[in-house]
This record gives C-alpha cells, structure tokens and sequence, in this order.
C-alpha cells in the first residue's frame, strides 16, 4: 500500500515538473500559453524575453508585460537580441512580432511592430509606463528564438527625444534631455503638446534655466532656446520664445492646449527644468468667508485670456458688513457708454457712491469701493470672445467690518 501511494506521488511529481519547466521539451505545450497577460512590472530593473528564450519559442502566443516607474522617472528599455519570424512586406510583420507602446526609439526599423533579425534595439518611455507585446501565430513549425530584454528607470530626462510631440497631460515636469546628468545635446529639437480637460488652461512655469549664450531676441538657430504655443502646433500664436538672458515669466494657454519646442543650438550648458499644472482659470460661485482677501481677473497683473465667468461671493459673520475697494481697473470696453456689452466687472448686493460704479463695470478706472447692504456681497468679471490678452482687467481687496458702513 505504502510501495503504490509512493508511484503515485512520483507519477504527480513528473507531471508537475513536464507542465510548469519551460526547460523540458517546449513542444509538449504548444497547444496553452506560456505568456503572461498584462503583467505589471515595477521593479527599478529587470528582464522579459519570449517563452522558452533562448529556445525556440512556441506558436500561438500574445504576451504583455506594463513597465511602470516610479512618479517622474522614465524607463529604459534595451532590447538585447531580436530573432523573430518575419512576414509581410518589409516592416508588416504579419505572423509574430514585438511591439513596444507608449515610448520611443532612434534606431532604424524601431517603429510600428518588430520582426526579423536585429542586433540591439534601445526604447525610452514618454512618460512612466511602457507596454511590451509579443506575439507569435499558428505558423508551424518555428524555428526563431524569439527576444531578451533589460527595462531599468531613469530618474532623469532620457538623452534623446522622439521625432513627434510626446503627449503630456494633468501636472508634471518637462525638461531638456539628460537633465539634470550631464549637458544636453547640441542641435535637436524636443516637442512637447499638453492637454488639459475641457474648460481648463495650462500654465508653464520654469523651475531651472541655465543655456548657452544667445542674443536677446534668441532669433538665431545657433542659439538655444525653448519656444511655447498657444494650441496643438508650432503653428499656433506664440506665448514667447525664452533662451539666456531672457525674463523668465509663468506662461498660461487661453485654450486646453499649450505646445512647447526645445531648440538646442551650438552652445551648451545645464539645460532647464519646467513644471506644467491645469489652471482653473476662473471660480464659479465661489464662497470667501475670511476676514479679508483678495481676488482678481485671471492671471492679473497679466492680461486676461477670452471666454471667462468668473464669480465671488464674500460673506461676512452675522451683523457684518464687507467693503471691497477695487484697485485700477482696465477692462475691455463695448457699446455705449457705461452698456459694457462684452467684458465687465459687477457687483451685486451692495452700493457704492463713486461715479460710474453702478451696474456692469467695463474701461479703465483708478479706484471703486463697494459696501455690502447686509453680510454678502457677490462679484462676477465676464470676458467675452473678441480679443483676449488686451487688458490686464482688476484686482480687488475685500475686508470685514463690524460696523456700519459710513453712507449709502
């Protein structure tokens, strides 16, 4: 009894052995998949490679593995050894292939799907993470060894940049490639277009510039420089054009999409550093119960882009009152006089006793003071759609009293 329970533990054993080692006999699985399905990998190094590698691998295969970085870092990805069944015209790959998503190379037939025989092939990732698929079908029989690959990350800027724009959303950082390790690379060109939801506005702000001299008006293409659009393209209207010696200043889109484009000339240095966020430009129905506070149209003291409602609403302790004395004014000024049928300011719930503070409030004025009529005063700055960036608009500074106000 004892003699068969052994045999059967044994039988058990080799067939556990014969199911799970890649190593023993590959063409005994053909007909499973030896290939994981969307793994996640994030581990500061590592290896991938086809079933069975350095075998030959098995047909009927999709594998996927997701490499992802710690927040800010890029990944590296070296393609060691590349032996795949080739179809197709050049480059189709219509029977097995590799395939990497969501990165970019600078080696020839790096692009689209993977076949054939290639020594080494080097990817870095746009952003955090990259997706690594392999695929072999039903041809029989194969007689490729498939791939290996080494993935690492990066906690800097990758030392090339792809020919098109890499696509960058919500907040992060941009910066010129091998920031901060070592110079950049004399003439290239990097892109980048980021993307903000709909009703939202990119702002740029740089946090580190140091480039090789340049003019001041960075016209020259020996200079370096970082170029910024207001839109999808280079074609769009420029937000300004910053090399060395320029006043850096925050940046900001009138739209959900801002484009950037880094010009490396003939002189090197450091290189630069810039965050980009998603700008709520305007507050709808916003609550200020503070003592006192300040608000303003968007981006003051620069000018204020088209297509805004902005709205306050300032609420004072029970018995309270609010002042809000409006500093120089500088809005878009449309139809007769005092209609302010495009841009305006206007205040609700209070008065004032200064000459041309009734209703809408467009123009230019020096000084206006409001007093609530009970403990709430509510303020709202519209900017229509005929010409953004012309007026730098208003900034105002609210306060509580306990007491009454000194007129109506």
């Amino acid at each position: 009894m004892a003699s068969a329970w052994n045999v059967a533990i044994v039988a058990v054993s080799f067939l556990a052995v014969v199911a799970t080692d890649p190593c023993t006999s590959p063409g005994v699985f053909f007909s499973g998949s030896m290939c994981p399905a969307n793994m996640t990998l994030n581990e500061t190094s590592g290896v991938i490679s086809s079933p069975y590698y350095p075998r030959k691998y098995p047909d009927n295969q999709t594998c996927n593995w997701q490499i992802t970085a710690s927040q800010g870092n890029r990944i590296v990805l070296e393609i060691e050894d590349i032996n795949i069944e080739s179809c197709g015209a050049s480059s189709e790959c219509t029977c097995d292939y590799l395939q990497v998503q969501n990165g970019f190379s600078v080696d020839p037939g790096a692009s689209g799907r993977i076949c054939g025989t290639h020594q080494k092939i080097k990817y870095y990732s746009n952003l955090e993470r990259l997706n690594v698929m392999f695929v072999s079908d039903s041809n029989l029989p194969k007689s490729y060894h498939g791939f290996q690959a080494t993935y690492k990350q990066l906690n800097y800027t990758p030392p090339i940049c792809p020919t098109e724009a890499i696509p960058l959303s919500g907040n992060g950082k941009l910066s010129s490639p091998n920031y901060p390790m070592s110079n950049y690379t004399a003439s290239q060109n990097c892109t980048w277009i980021i993307t903000v939801p709909a009703g939202k506005h990119v702002k740029l702000a740089f946090t580190d510039f140091a480039l090789g001299s340049c003019a001041l008006d960075c016209s020259s293409e020996a200079c370096t420089y970082v170029e910024v659009y207001d839109g999808a393209s280079a074609s769009s209207p420029s937000l300004g054009r910053f090399c060395k010696g320029s006043v850096l200043k925050e940046t900001f889109s009138s739209g959900q999409q801002m484009f950037v484009r880094s010009h490396s000339g003939s002189t090197l240095d450091r290189g630069y550093e810039a965050q980009y966020s998603v700008l709520s430009v305007c507050p709808a129905n916003m609550t200020l119960n503070e003592t006192s506070g300040v608000i303003s149209s968007p981006y003051y003291p620069r000018l204020y882009p088209d297509n805004q409602t902005c709205s306050w609403q300032i609420t004072a302790s029970q018995g309270n009152r609010i002042v809000l004395e409006i500093e120089p004014i500088n809005i878009e000024s449309c139809g007769a006089s005092g209609e302010c049928t495009c841009d305006y300011l206007q205040v609700q719930n209070g008065f004032s006793d200064d000459p041309g503070a009734s209703g809408r409030i467009c123009g230019s004025h020096q000084k206006i003071k409001y007093y609530s009529n009970l403990d709430r005063l509510t303020v709202m700055f519209v900017s229509g759609n005929s010409m953004p960036f012309m007026y730098d608009g208003f900034q105002a500074t609210y306060r509580q009293l306990n007491y009454t106000p000194p007129s109506k």
